[in-house]
């Protein structure tokens, strides 16, 4: 049991395990439990307030919001955890992709690619940056058209559609993505 483990762990830390207070929120979430869930995660917020270097406090936000969004569904809570995360750590670029990621996965395609525009201004020569615009688009346009069958998109979707999703696709195979089939869409399209 993850929750009989954490309690170990941090019997032996005296409580002071960054993640086993986080291992046991997550079970205790899991377990429907949320009260006691809340109480780990406001542990988790004690031993990251307290710790003095930056990218690492910086990094446990972007875990915090990462799971406020997809197993706790607060969205509100996530980007207020992902917002501290960027401004302890500005120029670094994992935080404004997942910010758009996180829009991505709320369906908010303006927001997703607005952060992944201001990525780019952090590296645009990321692979995961374009790696994650590309798979967005072909959500966004999967979505859209109610299919993911190559042939059927390229023939639904308006040239500027392609044109963006060819750009962000190629962006990403000429940074190194190693993907086959986004390849072959990508010269299909």
């Amino acid at each position: 049991d993850l929750s009989e483990e954490a309690d170990l762990a941090l019997k032996v830390t005296k409580n002071r395990s960054l993640m086993a207070h986080f291992q046991k929120a997550i079970a205790q979430s899991n377990l429907g439990d949320i009260e006691a869930s809340k109480k780990s995660f406001q542990q988790v917020l004690n031993l990251t307030e307290k710790n003095e270097n930056v990218a690492a406090r910086a990094s446990n936000y972007s875990i915090m919001a990462a799971l406020y969004d997809r197993q706790l569904q607060r969205t509100d809570s996530a980007q207020y955890y992902l917002e501290k995360a960027k401004a302890l750590d500005p120029g670094n670029i994992d935080y404004v992709i997942q910010e758009g990621s996180m829009y991505a996965g709320h369906k908010n395609y303006t927001k997703a690619f607005d952060s992944y525009d201001a990525a780019t201004l952090i590296n645009p020569n990321s692979q995961m940056l374009y790696e994650e615009r590309a798979n967005t688009r072909l959500k966004m346009m999967s979505e859209k058209y109610g299919t993911s069958k190559a042939q059927e998109l390229r023939t639904k979707m308006s040239q500027s559609e392609k044109t963006a999703l060819c750009e962000d696709l190629n962006k990403a195979l000429s940074l190194g993505l190693q993907d086959m089939n986004k390849d072959m869409f990508a010269a299909l399209v």
